[in-house]
């Protein structure tokens, strides 16, 4: 008020001085298709594997996330999609590990962190 200047005034001036963002969409890399057919038993297994490699995990549960895996690159090809929700009974039982490792191996992949509070 001492100003002059109305609230409305100050928000043109705060939005003309802020960086412009190049695009609200996100640009994500088109995954490559293999050369040759795969073998999803095989690979199925050896996703498996790779998980139980770097995660402590109860066996059915890896193989829960490698079906997730997969599921993540035939996406296109669905109508709906679960969504994979990591939770432990304790802090650093390997969540982050297990992220970390899902961003190697989905395509496209961006999480969603949610903190729960009891």
């Amino acid at each position: 008020e001492k100003l002059g200047i109305g609230v409305g005034a100050l928000d043109k001036l705060v939005e003309a001085k802020r960086p412009k963002a190049e695009s609200s969409s996100l640009n994500l890399a088109e995954p490559e298709p293999w050369a040759e057919p795969v073998d999803g038993d095989a690979l199925l297994d050896r996703i498996e594997a790779e998980i139980l490699r770097y995660i402590v995990i109860d066996s059915h549960a890896a193989v829960a996330v490698a079906l997730w895996v997969l599921h993540a690159h035939t996406l296109d090809a669905c109508y709906v999609s679960p969504r994979l929700a990591i939770t432990s009974p304790t802090m650093q039982c390997g969540k982050t590990t297990l992220l970390t490792l899902l961003e190697r191996l989905c395509p496209r992949l961006r999480t969603a962190v949610e903190k729960w509070s009891t």
